[in-house]
């Protein structure tokens, strides 16, 4: 639209009561100013000139495909206020080589993180009870991946695709995996690492991939000391 055009002209980083609503014409390493809490959906949508991006604290929420196909993003560094990364958010951006997950992220959607090819090997957020479909499926740098007890469910094709992985722990003896086909959520290849007579163990038997039990008793959340 017009507004727009005349918005990036002066700023191509277009903010709106604390929402940054469009970036698409930016060019080169950018850091979102403080303040903005919110990244609309679609905001970098097919930003090809993107290289770089450093997101606040503050912001709580990426919307969903907000950096979608983003194919020349390298670099983004995301916040520990962050709280929700939406569906597609980072899907297809193949040259990430440098990223993080803060600890504090509840939610994360699915396709998240889809064909990040150089994505490095992340800490699974501790805040997480779920992975949903897709969510790092083409993650082809990812090698050992641990996924914390409180995680309670994962989708169809979690991580299918990511080729260069070597390990998957999965600490929640209950958790929940979906299966679609055999190697759609991990290769085949990929040694599983759980407890015996888990739900790890049971589809490691299904989809046919190596299994390692795990001898340590499996971790219980304990109650809050209220004295």
């Amino acid at each position: 639209t017009p507004w727009l055009a005349a918005q990036q002209a002066v700023n191509p980083l277009v903010v709106v009561n604390n929402v940054l609503i469009d970036g698409t014409a930016c060019d080169g390493d950018y850091e979102i100013p403080a303040g903005v809490t919110y990244i609309s959906p679609e905001a970098f949508f097919y930003c090809q000139t993107l290289t770089g991006i450093t997101i606040p604290e503050g912001v709580t929420e990426i919307g969903y495909s907000a950096f979608s196909a983003c194919y020349s993003l390298a670099r983004a560094s995301l916040p520990e206020s962050l709280r929700i990364i939406g569906d597609e958010a980072f899907s297809g951006c193949k040259m990430m080589a440098e990223a993080n997950l803060p600890d504090g992220v509840t939610e994360m959607g699915r396709d998240a993180f889809y064909n990040c090819k150089l994505m490095p090997t992340v800490k699974i957020p501790s805040g997480l009870t779920r992975l949903e479909e897709s969510t790092f499926s083409g993650c082809e740098a990812f090698t050992e991946i641990v996924i914390p007890a409180k995680i309670e469910y994962m989708g169809l094709n979690t991580f299918g695709g990511c080729s260069g992985m070597t390990d998957l722990t999965i600490l929640n003896p209950e958790c929940g995996i979906a299966f679609g086909y055999k190697g759609g959520f991990v290769p085949e290849t990929v040694t599983i690492h759980g407890y015996a007579d888990s739900s790890a163990q049971g589809f490691a038997n299904r989809n046919g991939n190596p299994f390692v039990v795990i001898t340590d008793e499996p971790v219980t959340e304990q109650p809050a000391d209220l004295d």
